[in-house]
């Protein structure tokens, strides 16, 4: 594995492999991890975000009515709300006619909370 810039950490020293996920399904971008310990993954090119088990299994999805899902990130006064941004820029014109929502910012309550941010130490 290579080290990412900046003196990052490489895939294979963070342990085990949680998901695989399958190009047809999406490309992986933005993750978060809620208060049960369960990941979600925003799936590009698939308009879902998939929450997946501790153990790996795929236990719940948000779907879109774009396709470019790009990060998420729980907020709100109870930290409940999960915030979906969706890109523009990748996109040519007939797509952005086609999916006029994209670029919106979406939120849902999946019924699960998130954590709260780590604050910067530096």
């Amino acid at each position: 594995m290579r080290r990412q810039g900046g003196g990052g950490h490489r895939a294979d020293d963070c342990g085990r492999r949680l998901i695989t996920v399958d190009r047809a399904n999406g490309l992986p971008d933005g993750m978060t991890v809620d208060a049960e310990g369960c990941l979600w993954v925003a799936h590009y090119n698939r308009g879902v975000v998939r929450r997946y088990s501790p153990e790996g299994r795929m236990i719940g999805a948000v779907v879109l009515p774009v396709r470019h899902v790009a990060s998420r990130a729980f907020g709100g006064r109870d930290l409940k709300d999960l915030y979906i941004t969706t890109p523009t820029h990748t996109l040519t014109e007939a797509q952005l006619l086609e999916e006029q929502l994209s670029g919106a910012l979406f939120r849902c309550r999946p019924g699960v909370a998130g954590l709260p941010a780590n604050a910067y130490a530096g």
